[in-house]
């Protein structure tokens, strides 16, 4: 119920799951995992950044680095590609009191066994609390099909709560506004002109189903 779910691919990017729940953060981004950093001065990432774990053990890294695909990376490059994992995997446990990993993804999963243990052997030595020391780094079961098979979980998940919404009568288009007055310029979520403090005890933003009042 509670792990991090990690692609290790051409690119890195992941999940997090907290008492069963999938995290989405504020704007759907949360397990950005392949922007942990994990070499403060290290390789130049596309987000603008340093060290980002996704600069350093990406596929597309790796191939830069040395000139080669990451199939052929030799056992230095595949010990230190798990390392740098198991480094992000350590601060994500140690910040979120999780206590698994779980990864898939080409360059990971072809890698294998070596990739494991180094991943496995970083996050043993960094991740020391006592909720964390436990923590397990592990390749994901279904394999190659992961990925595909979460993103079609997170779908599945968006229609069922909309559905349910939709049965409750709280369906919404678009974000709950901040506070302030609408002075007719903008719209309630039934469609009409509001005029009043927004948000307030009369505000049709605030009524379920987003009827009346605007």
């Amino acid at each position: 119920r509670d792990f991090v779910a990690m692609v290790v691919s051409t690119g890195i990017g992941g999940g997090i799951v907290s008492d069963g729940r999938l995290l989405d953060g504020r704007l759907g981004n949360a397990g950005h995992v392949g922007h942990v950093v994990v070499e403060p001065d290290g390789r130049r990432c596309a987000c603008g950044g340093r060290g980002c774990l996704e600069a350093e053990a990406s596929g597309s890294a790796i191939a830069e680095a040395t000139g080669a695909p990451a199939a052929e990376a030799p056992p230095d490059v595949v010990e230190r590609c798990g390392r740098l994992v198991g480094r992000a995997v350590a601060s994500v446990a140690n910040l979120l009191d999780l206590d698994l990993a779980v990864v898939a993804g080409s360059v990971a999963l072809g890698f294998g066994q070596p990739f494991f243990e180094a991943a496995q052997d970083e996050v043993s030595a960094r991740a020391c609390l006592d909720f964390s020391s436990e923590t397990r780094v592990l390749p994901a079961g279904r394999g190659g099909q992961a990925p595909l098979v979460g993103a079609g979980a997170v779908g599945w998940r968006g229609l069922s709560g909309e559905r349910a919404d939709r049965r409750a009568g709280t369906v919404r288009r678009g974000p709950a506004p901040a506070a302030g007055r609408c002075r007719g310029r903008e719209r309630s979520w039934s469609g009409r002109a509001c005029g009043r403090w927004r948000g307030g005890p009369r505000c049709g933003r605030r009524r379920r189903g987003g009827g009346g009042g605007g």
